[in-house]
């Protein structure tokens, strides 16, 4: 891996991995845009906000059963050499114990709090099993990114194809278990990554019980608090504006983070190949420079192409009932753009076994976020919560550049 990352080719190569992770990602967002477009026409205004809070609920719920393991097995999995099939078997039954209780207390809470939307809140969050068991990430660190891609375009295709075959009236419950049942069939779609070729390292024995958990601890915080950012803001426009409006700024968020594909791409990539340069600084110093480069200006264009589509296309997508998403998807754009930067230094810290920089960021995120988010609730419009989104995110780029700076 380091050869290839050293090889005078490996600008080009850095080049292909993003560009071809960053096409499949591509492809699963436009199919999760038309999933979007499907349930925004089948639900009313009120039905689609209390699916959107559904799904927010479950994102927090996902975040606590992964733990931060997925990013720990795929940062040892290279290193574990011959020994992979002991990694793999300790994380997946860390994976399903903490999913199975993290089910548990959300159901549990449900019952407490909101029965009338147990089962919608279930079927949700019942998602977290499928998603425990989908190994992508094996072929991704194997430099397979066919492999790694299938599972993300299969996803979403698998929501739209259930759901247009439907055939009886549409609620959030059906929603619900389309929903459910497209994880149970991408995870499927990721298991013939277990056929590897034989590693050549020999074999190393994978971290313990108590390490991976120690480490995944402080990405479980990242992710949490990456998931604060993505949906307490709608949770508090769901209070502050009501169901319908948090409708309409589900929309627009869903557009604004499926532009994530390159975003999402890189840090997968800083993941699975700057390990191998942890002991050689100034070449993963050069890497990373030159990943950012490369990005910005993906991003940038983007952000352009989105400003100039998003206010004609997404009327004619979701209806005149959602009036107000367009309008709110510009004011996303900044933190579209910024996002693609964050998660590329999150995952090159990840790499470089920095776990507590990132989740120092993400804290600093959390700080900015929380007051902002009260004055957008003051102000009692979508575009200060969107505001309120993007100023997070220039605090934890400041604190993410300062960490790599140290």
């Amino acid at each position: 891996m380091t050869a290839a990352l050293a090889a005078p080719g490996g600008i080009g190569a850095g080049l292909r991995r993003l560009l071809g992770l960053g096409a499949a990602r591509g492809a699963a967002s436009l199919l999760g845009l038309l999933g979007v477009t499907l349930v925004a026409r089948l639900l009313d205004p009120q039905e689609l906000g209390r699916w959107s809070l559904a799904l927010a609920v479950q994102g927090y719920a996902l975040h606590l059963a992964e733990f931060g393991l997925r990013s720990v097995a795929t940062t040892e999995l290279d290193r574990a050499g011959a020994a992979w099939p002991s990694l793999l078997r300790r994380y997946l039954a860390l994976r399903l114990a903490a999913a199975v209780a993290v089910l548990a207390a959300v159901l549990g809470g449900a019952a407490a709090w909101q029965p009338e939307s147990l089962w919608l809140v279930a079927l949700a969050t019942l998602a977290i099993l499928p998603i425990a068991l989908q190994l992508d990430w094996i072929a991704l660190v194997d430099d397979r990114l066919g492999r790694a891609a299938l599972p993300l375009v299969a996803r979403p295709l698998a929501f739209v194809l259930l759901l247009a075959a439907w055939p009886g009236p549409t609620g959030p419950i059906t929603v619900a278990g389309c929903y459910l049942a497209a994880w149970w069939l991408a995870a499927a779609a990721s298991w013939p990554a277990l056929r590897r070729p034989r590693p050549a390292r020999e074999a190393t024995p994978p971290p313990g019980a108590g390490r991976m958990l120690a480490r995944g601890a402080p990405l479980m915080l990242v992710t949490l608090t990456n998931q604060a950012q993505l949906s307490l803001d709608l949770l508090v426009v769901g209070w502050a504006l009501g169901a319908a409006r948090a409708g309409d700024y589900y929309l627009a968020s869903q557009i604004a983070v499926a532009s994530l594909l390159f975003a999402n791409a890189a840090n997968q990539l800083a993941l699975a190949r700057l390990p191998a340069l942890v002991d050689r600084p100034e070449r993963f110093a050069a890497e990373l420079r030159a990943e950012a480069g490369r990005l910005a200006r993906t991003a940038l264009l983007l952000v352009a192409a989105m400003a100039v589509v998003g206010p004609l296309l997404l009327p004619r997508l979701f209806g005149a009932e959602h009036a107000a998403a367009p309008a709110a998807l510009l004011w996303l754009l900044p933190w579209v753009f910024l996002q693609h930067l964050t998660n590329l230094l999150q995952g090159a810290l990840a790499a470089a076994r920095r776990e507590r920089a990132v989740l120092a960021g993400n804290l600093v995120l959390l700080a900015a976020l929380v007051p902002a988010l009260g004055l957008a609730a003051g102000a009692g419009t979508l575009a200060a919560f969107a505001a309120a989104r993007s100023a997070a995110e220039v605090a934890r780029l400041g604190a993410l550049l300062a960490s790599l700076a140290r």
